[in-house]
C-alpha cells in the first residue's frame, strides 16, 4: 500500500452498510481570520479525498468560491413568546395606543397620549404592569381628573390586548363639576362684543347665539348652511392634534341648529367684511373647507376673549365656551325646554343638559306649589 499523502486536509476511513471501506473530508480551515469547515463523505480512496480536500481549499483560498455553509447542528430555536405578566406599564400604553388609534377620534388619542406622558408615565412607566400597586394606583387617583380616567380606561381596554391587569382597587374620586354655570347676561353680551376687535365681533356673536362649540364654529362652512330653510348642518369640527385636522363634532354624530335673527346678521356681517356681499356664491361640489365662514385663528380669539373681558371689568370667565353656555342658559330662562336645548347643543343625553335646569322659569319648575294652592282653595 502507497505511503499517504500528507496534507492538512484531515481524512478519515469509515465502513458503509456494505463493508465497503471509503473515505471523507472533515476539516476546519483558518483562511483570512475566517473558519470554513469542509465536509464531503464517499470517497473510493484516500488521494482521491486529499485531492478534493486541498482544491477546495486552494479555490476558497484565492475567491474562486464561497466556503461552504456550516449545517447548524440543531434546528434555531424558536424565541420564546411574550409573557403578558412581564410587560411594563408603557409597553401596554403602546399596545393600547394602537388600538386607540382605530376606534376613538384623533384628539382623544393625542389627550390619551398627552395626559400618560406628562402624568402617568413619570409615576408607573417603568413598573410592570401586572404589578402596580394599591399606593401607585391611589396616587393617580388624586391626580386631575383626565389622568385619572385614562388610568381607569387603561385598566379596562388592557385585557383587549392581551395585557396582566393588576389586583388593585381602583376608585378614583367622582369627577368635580363646578355647580355655577358662567354665561353673559344680554347686557355684557354688547359690552364683550364691543371690545372685541372688528374681525371678531360676527363670530362671537354667532357662537352666542347658536352654542355651537369652538372648533365647531371655526369649521363651519357655507355649503353647511341653508338660507331657505334657516337651519345650520354642524358636521365637523377643527381639532388640534396638535396640527389642525377637521373631524366629526364632539358627540360623533352632525346635528341641525336653527339660524336665528342675531346668527343670520353675524353670518353677513361676516360676509360684508370678506367678500363685499351679504352672501357670497359657492360653486356646487366645492370643497368645504375651502369656503369656511369664519376661518380664523383659535388662539388669537381665545386671547382677545380674554382681553375684553378685562377690559370692561366683567368679573367673570371670558372664553369661547362661554358663549355657549350663553346660549343655554338663556333659551332654558325663556322657557325652551331641556331637550330641546340638549339637542340644539349636540348633547348626547340629557343628564348633560340638566346642568342648566336651575334656570328654568319658575312656572316650569313649581309644579308642587301649584298642587299646594289647589289643595289650599279646595278647604
Amino acid at each position: 500500500m502507497a505511503k499517504p499523502k500528507k496534507s492538512e486536509i484531515s481524512i478519515v476511513m469509515y465502513r458503509t452498510p456494505n463493508g465497503v471501506d471509503q473515505f471523507r473530508v472533515d476539516t476546519v480551515l483558518t483562511i483570512k481570520g475566517e473558519k470554513s469547515r469542509l465536509r464531503r463523505r464517499g470517497f473510493p480512496t484516500y488521494d482521491a479525498a486529499v485531492e478534493w480536500g486541498e482544491t477546495r481549499a486552494a479555490e476558497i483560498r484565492l475567491g474562486m468560491a464561497p466556503p461552504e455553509p456550516r449545517k447548524a447542528s440543531r434546528p434555531p430555536r424558536k424565541p420564546k413568546p411574550e409573557d403578558p405578566s412581564s410587560w411594563t406599564t408603557s409597553a401596554v400604553f403602546d399596545r393600547l395606543l394602537k388600538r386607540w388609534e382605530g376606534r376613538l377620534k384623533p384628539i382623544s388619542v393625542y389627550t390619551y397620549l398627552s395626559k400618560y406622558r406628562s402624568r402617568i408615565k413619570p409615576i408607573i412607566g417603568d413598573v410592570i404592569f401586572s404589578e402596580v400597586s394599591q399606593d401607585q394606583g391611589q396616587l393617580i387617583a388624586g391626580m386631575d381628573d383626565m389622568s385619572a380616567v385614562i388610568f381607569r380606561i387603561m385598566l379596562r381596554d388592557a385585557p383587549k390586548v392581551g395585557a396582566v391587569v393588576p389586583r388593585i382597587c381602583y376608585d378614583p374620586p367622582a369627577r368635580k363639576r363646578n355647580p355655577r354655570i358662567v354665561f353673559f347676561e344680554p347686557e355684557e353680551i354688547v359690552l364683550v362684543r364691543d371690545a372685541l376687535p372688528e374681525k371678531y365681533r360676527a363670530f362671537f356673536m354667532f357662537l352666542c347665539s347658536t352654542g355651537l362649540r369652538l372648533g365647531e364654529g371655526i369649521a363651519l362652512s357655507y355649503q353647511d348652511i341653508s338660507l331657505r330653510q334657516s337651519l345650520i348642518h354642524v358636521q365637523r369640527a377643527q381639532s388640534m392634534v396638535p396640527h389642525v385636522i377637521y373631524t366629526t363634532p364632539k358627540s360623533g354624530t352632525g346635528r341641525h341648529v336653527p339660524i336665528s335673527a342675531v346668527a343670520l346678521e353675524a353670518l353677513r356681517e361676516r360676509s360684508r367684511m370678506l367678500h363685499g356681499v351679504d352672501w357670497p356664491v359657492v360653486p356646487r361640489g366645492a370643497d368645504p373647507l375651502q369656503h369656511l365662514v369664519f376661518n380664523i385663528e383659535r388662539t388669537g380669539f381665545r386671547n382677545a376673549m380674554v382681553e375684553a373681558g378685562e377690559a370692561v371689568h366683567l368679573g367673570k370667565m371670558c372664553s369661547p365656551h362661554v358663549c355657549r353656555h350663553t346660549c343655554a342658559s338663556l333659551m332654558v330662562q325663556r322657557g325652551v325646554k331641556l331637550e330641546i336645548v340638549g339637542k340644539v347643543l349636540g348633547h348626547k343625553d340629557l343628564a348633560t343638559t340638566m346642568v342648566y335646569a336651575h334656570l328654568q322659569p319658575r312656572h316650569l319648575t313649581s309644579g308642587l306649589d301649584i298642587l299646594s294652592e289647589a289643595i289650599s282653595s279646595a278647604e
